[in-house]
């Protein structure tokens, strides 16, 4: 019985200590304006006009200088990303346009130049498609010379689009999913 009373006062006394020290640490800070207009904190009244915050404030406001500077690196990043895509975009609708001029390529430079591509990438590099086939998925054929096994042949391709959206609606598809060569 003694022992229940002896536990429950060091429970006691342990949550008393944990909420004196979370209020220790919440010591007072003035947040004071400088000569050039940029925020100082400082433990002592920094004078007229000082506005009063708290350690936690000051903890915020470095966290969310942290996010923002995270969100910059990220809107960066995507940034540079997105003009390598384009970069990567065009390389390979000039590198299609070559091919249709009937230039050297072989035939798996092809298939790799197209996957991803837009449709309007694909009719700007290759032009509208010589036939257009609506059973199911929408299919389009374009016949182009290349390479394969150091030769050159004429290689019909037939290329389906995949849906943009997760939820397969009957939008319009938008990039090139997979490239047959017969």
């Amino acid at each position: 019985m003694i022992w229940s009373y002896v536990l429950r006062l060091r429970y006691i006394l342990g949550v008393l200590l944990c909420a004196h020290a979370h209020f220790s640490l919440a010591q007072q800070v003035y947040l004071c304006k400088g000569a050039d207009g940029q925020q100082q904190y400082q433990q002592a009244p920094c004078g007229q006009g000082a506005e009063v915050g708290s350690a936690w404030s000051k903890q915020r406001e470095v966290e969310r200088a942290r996010e923002e500077a995270r969100q910059a690196e990220l809107a960066k990043l995507q940034a540079a990303r997105a003009q390598k895509d384009a970069q990567h975009r065009r390389s390979n609708i000039d590198g299609l346009r070559t091919c249709k001029q009937g230039r050297d390529c072989d035939i798996e430079s092809v298939r790799m130049m197209m996957t991803n591509l837009s449709r309007d990438d694909l009719m700007t590099a290759l032009g509208p498609p010589e036939t257009v086939q609506k059973v199911g998925d929408e299919l389009w054929y374009y016949s182009i010379t290349a390479e394969d096994a150091g030769a050159r042949r004429n290689f019909r391709l037939q290329i389906s689009f995949r849906y943009n959206d997760d939820d397969h609606s009957r939008r319009p598809y938008q990039s090139v999913w997979k490239v047959n060569v017969y």
